[in-house]
């Protein structure tokens, strides 16, 4: 069984934190070794990047709900400085975005302050949705087949990475890196179709 690394800091300094739990996950040798068995020059070699961020409602206390923008560009620069250059930072719409005017992707990354600058671009997965048939296998261990949508860029990503907010839910308890996966469905209604529809822990 393949082993994976956790790591865990403690200090004030995040940035510097965040450079030392890059160095004791192995997140590098990860990284290079999947780009290694893709047999792509990394100019071809696309990584996405999926943060919290589509709960923004405003500036005060912001943090408290999205991935904190900095440590997602120094990841960026990080990934950078080994030679890639094709990385996406993508996010989805979701129900809040139905309630609030404009509201989308590149609206609220532009709130929280993300600047790209030619380092990476930013993703709307709900303007890039296309049909997709999701295989999975059943609590008996039979494959089957769910059928929805996905976005181009993260379907499409040889790397992909879920850097989500550690904060509390009311329906999952914390949005660790699962929850934040389930917000790249590019749905924008997910309450009706993942919660109500169909059960959001099969989902």
């Amino acid at each position: 069984m393949k082993q994976s690394k956790v790591g865990v800091l403690r200090g004030r300094d995040k940035l510097k934190a965040f450079s030392k739990l890059i160095e004791i996950t192995d997140f590098d040798q990860t990284l290079l070794k999947s780009f290694q068995s893709s047999k792509k020059m990394k100019s071809d070699y696309r990584i996405a990047i999926k943060p919290n961020m589509m709960v923004y409602i405003n500036k005060n206390g912001h943090q408290a709900v999205v991935t904190d923008k900095n440590l997602v560009e120094a990841l960026v620069n990080h990934i950078r400085s080994l030679g890639f250059r094709d990385i996406a930072v993508c996010e989805a719409q979701n129900d809040v975005g139905t309630m609030l005017k404009n509201h989308n992707v590149q609206f609220v990354a532009k709130q929280i302050d993300y600047r790209p600058r030619g380092r990476y671009r930013i993703v709307d997965l709900t303007l890039e949705s296309e049909s997709w048939r999701y295989e999975y296998t059943d609590k008996h261990g039979n494959i089957k087949e769910w059928k929805d949508v996905v976005g181009k860029t993260w379907k499409e990503a040889d790397f992909r990475i879920t850097f989500a907010k550690c904060k509390t839910h009311e329906h999952d308890w914390m949005t660790l890196g699962v929850k934040n996966v389930y917000g790249c469905f590019p749905r924008a209604g997910k309450v009706c179709r993942y919660h109500i529809r169909y059960e959001i822990f099969d989902v």
